[in-house]
């Protein structure tokens, strides 16, 4: 974050200086904080509707985008630069909203505040929880990934996620 708010040059300063490193990261952690307390204000919809109608204007200006249209480009070559384009917007909005469900996580997970998801499970996970042995699931990165997990987990099926760690350690914490 601090490379997007700062510039690449924060990201020289950051590696040079451990003490610049950590104040950086502390902004990061307080302007995190500070989003997620106001987007727990809104319903859990609302919330991600605002954050779905925000990337969508601002991520697609976006140095990420470049790569967002090549790859448009490629997998739907009989698209248009306009055709190209909505994909690049709607690529944004459900990040967007995804993002923002981060805040509302909990709510999601337990169905407070009118949010919830419906869960159907497969025979084959029950056919599973009987072998009693381990299982790999592997989902898409298609909406909230994370509710995927959540998932199994609501099927007292024990979960361990393989993910990335994120650099600043609070952030990856949360």
């Amino acid at each position: 974050l601090a490379e997007l708010l700062f510039g690449g040059r924060a990201k020289q300063l950051m590696r040079r200086y451990p003490i610049f490193r950590r104040a950086l990261w502390g902004i990061e952690n307080a302007l995190f904080t500070l989003v997620f307390w106001m987007l727990r204000l809104l319903r859990p919809a609302s919330a991600a509707a605002f954050g779905a109608w925000v990337l969508r204007r601002l991520g697609p200006r976006h140095g990420k985008s470049k790569h967002l249209r090549r790859n448009f480009s490629i997998a739907f070559p009989d698209l248009d630069s306009n055709g190209v384009e909505r994909l690049v917007r709607e690529a944004w909005s459900n990040f967007g909203a995804c993002l923002t469900e981060y805040a509302h996580l909990d709510h999601i997970a337990h169905g407070r505040r009118g949010a919830g998801v419906e869960y159907v499970v497969a025979p084959g996970i029950r056919a599973l929880e009987a072998r009693d042995q381990p299982a790999i699931f592997v989902t898409a990165h298609y909406g909230n990934w994370e509710l995927a997990a959540l998932a199994v987990a609501h099927q007292r099926i024990p979960v361990t996620a393989v993910y990335s760690p994120l650099q600043n350690p609070g952030l990856d914490q949360r």
